[in-house]
């Protein structure tokens, strides 16, 4: 059968074409659009991983700049309290470092004003501290000023775990893709990770309790708040299930997965103090990547998901020895070897599509 589409022409002759004509048209309109779609996403994606790198950058600056005027890191609350584990009421590293850089805290305000420009931040431990959101990015001295959040990418996200009042209308900083950007502080303060007999909670841990003063260098309870959301974000993405630091991972996981994120692979730690013929699996990071490490969930929007290709080529295991290889006794040169044995030069962290930044100590 034919199907013909009618119209005149200027000389009087009827025109038309067949429906398989009309077939092939649409078949082709459809490979393009098969094809530009993608193209259209992937070229969004990247813009967002460009804005969200600009953004990670311009912090840790600003981090930079603080502490050159200060001698410390930012952070309003000090480490221990941020990452004690009365530290439950949702408050993250990332706010306690902003009330720093972009100020807010203000003594002048009446801790019972009812404008709701105040808000009254306490990590859970009793020390507290009225915050005045119209102050922050605030220039004069004594209020921040060290970093200036844009207004549509500093906001409470949707679906984050904040049992307490004013913490829920805190403001985070969003990437490009409207995850929170996860802060992680080094507790300054803590011991040094021994050369011998470490053990994992020397370096990272799920809270301080229990630990009395021998407390790690990270904890994961200062962001709590957002790897317990089973529905963070626009788009109600479940961190607790799917993100390797979620909360339904055991501790013990969490404190292997800390490390393998927090810990620098220039200095490995063995817990027998001799690095020749170190087991990789008994590795321990002696020190961190940087005093503070940022960190976006990136494209997938899940905190180093275990849907994400890294973790596949890693095999399924994400611990701080697969910085190393088993065949590399002195571990000096931090070959990496994937799941399949194949050697080479890469961070595991590269094999995720998160975005991370650290900043020096």
């Amino acid at each position: 059968m034919t199907l013909y589409i009618r119209h005149t022409t200027d000389t009087g002759v009827r025109a038309g074409f067949s429906l398989i004509e009309l077939l092939v048209v649409i078949v082709i309109i459809s490979v393009v659009i098969a094809i530009t779609i993608p193209a259209i996403g992937g070229a969004r994606d990247l813009a967002r991983g460009t804005a969200t790198q600009q953004t990670m950058t311009n912090l840790a600056n600003s981090v930079s700049s603080f502490r050159a005027d200060e001698q410390r890191l930012p952070g309003y609350f000090n480490a221990a309290d941020m990452n004690d584990t009365m530290s439950t009421n949702g408050l993250t590293g990332m706010q306690n470092v902003l009330l720093d850089l972009a100020g807010g805290p203000t003594g002048d305000a009446d801790p019972g004003s009812t404008d709701d420009a105040f808000l009254t931040i306490d990590p859970g431990t009793g020390e507290e501290v009225v915050v005045n959101l119209n102050l922050v990015g605030a220039q004069e001295s004594g209020l921040g000023g060290y970093f200036q959040p844009e207004g549509t990418d500093y906001i409470a996200p949707e679906g984050k775990v904040a049992p307490d009042a004013d913490v829920a209308q805190l403001p985070e900083l969003l990437d490009a893709w409207g995850q929170p950007i996860l802060g992680w502080v080094e507790d300054e303060f803590a011991p040094e990770v021994p050369e011998e007999g470490a053990t994992i909670e020397n370096f990272a841990q799920v809270t301080y309790a229990g630990m009395g003063d021998a407390v790690s260098r990270f904890s994961w309870q200062q962001n709590a708040g957002v790897l317990s959301s089973p529905g963070l974000g626009s788009l109600q993405d479940n961190q607790t299930e799917d993100s390797l630091l979620g909360s339904s991972e055991t501790p013990e996981n969490l404190e292997l997965h800390l490390a393998a994120l927090l810990g620098s692979p220039a200095d490995p730690v063995d817990p027998s103090g001799d690095l020749d013929g170190a087991n990789v699996q008994d590795l321990i990071p002696g020190s961190s990547k940087g005093g503070i490490v940022f960190h976006s969930a990136g494209r997938d929007r899940i905190y180093l998901s275990r849907d994400d290709k890294g973790f596949r080529q890693l095999g399924g295991s994400f611990i701080y020895g697969r910085y190393f290889s088993p065949t590399d006794s002195a571990l000096g040169e931090n070959p990496w070897s994937d799941a399949d044995g194949d050697q080479g030069q890469i961070d595991i962290i590269d094999e995720f599509d998160d975005i991370v930044v650290n900043v020096a100590g």
